[in-house]
């Protein structure tokens, strides 16, 4: 899971392709497809969705909630 997928972080190229950067918060999911985080102080507050603030799990849908 990227954990910080927005606007901030697509670039577009000359022919409108869309590419992801900034992988440094990126992680490999489980079994379960989530992540869980261990401290709250990695969290892009202003983005999360709400199940990473109740439960401190990422996944694939978090990551669209938050782009």
């Amino acid at each position: 899971v990227h954990r910080d997928l927005a606007a901030r972080n697509c670039l577009v190229t000359n022919d409108y392709d869309v590419k992801i950067s900034d992988f440094g918060m990126s992680r490999e999911e489980d079994d379960e497809g989530t992540y869980t985080i261990q401290t709250t102080k990695e969290i892009p507050f202003k983005w999360c969705a709400p199940e990473v603030w109740l439960d401190t799990k990422y996944s694939t849908k978090t990551d669209v909630w938050s782009f």
